[in-house]
């Protein structure tokens, strides 16, 4: 019997898909529950540390086993918004900003970057990326983001537009 139970993924298979939809449904009463957030450190990796504390809404507990519900939890509305306008920027920026770059070997390394940063993001609904060791990747990438598609990297690389190359038929007609 205890075999048997080991060896069948039928019930992980069953039981996966419809946690995460209850902890994307547990969102609004996260957020309502406490607004402003519990804290950092309440829940996810760091709960432990400093003694064992119970966090409950409405009675009851609370998971943070996706990157949305622990940020709502522990740093509320405001850091949840934060969290979601910075990923949703970067992403703006990886797509309309990486094929300006003029060298094509950066290029081809910003892409590597945030498509894994991409694969990040999405691996957040299945659990919480942000507090394992790849976490860290999550504000690697941002900043990556900042200097070469937004300051001085960014203005360093960037392709001239066409019609300011000498010789191009299209600027001899301007």
């Amino acid at each position: 019997r205890r075999q048997e139970s080991l060896t069948s993924v039928s019930s992980a298979e069953n039981s996966g898909g419809q946690q995460k939809v209850q902890h994307i449904k547990a969102l609004p009463r996260d957020i309502t529950g406490a607004p402003l957030g519990s804290g950092l450190g309440t829940t996810g990796a760091a709960a432990g540390f400093g003694g064992k504390q119970k966090i409950t809404i409405e009675g009851r507990g609370v998971s943070s086993e996706g990157t949305l519900n622990l940020l709502a939890i522990e740093l509320g509305a405001p850091g949840l918004f934060l969290w979601i306008g910075l990923t949703l920027n970067v992403i703006f920026l990886a797509f309309t900003r990486i094929r300006n770059i003029a060298d094509l070997e950066l290029r081809t390394y910003l892409v590597a970057v945030f498509a894994s940063y991409f694969a990040h993001i999405a691996s957040g609904f299945g659990g919480p990326a942000i507090v394992s060791v790849g976490g860290v990747f999550l504000w690697l990438a941002p900043g990556i983001a900042a200097y070469w598609l937004l300051g001085p990297g960014y203005a360093a690389n960037r392709r001239k537009p066409r019609w300011l190359i000498p010789g191009n038929p299209v600027a001899a007609s301007a």
